[in-house]
């Protein structure tokens, strides 16, 4: 599918974030990344689901654990702002 969406002109693939859809593997996302990365795309992996409502320290590491995996953008639904301001 990712073949698929580069080839017909996306500039960024939105990708479930790591720890927030069962199944979803570490391995999966860098593969989905290197894919990508090879052919200039970007990625975005997003916390949109129950976790945007979590703690600090869990959108935290699901960040992270993202982002080591060498995701280039984090989306987190809004439901998680209300805690900080």
């Amino acid at each position: 599918m990712q073949k698929e969406l580069i080839e017909a002109g996306a500039d960024i693939l939105l990708v479930p974030a790591v720890g927030t859809v069962p199944g979803f593997t570490e391995e999966a996302l860098i593969d989905i990344v290197q894919f990508a990365h090879e052919h200039e795309t970007l990625v975005l992996s997003a916390i949109g689901t129950s976790q945007e409502g979590s703690s600090k320290e869990v959108i935290e590491q699901i960040a992270i654990r993202n982002k080591i995996c060498g995701v280039d953008i984090q989306h987190i639904g809004r439901r998680w702002l209300w805690r900080f301001s």
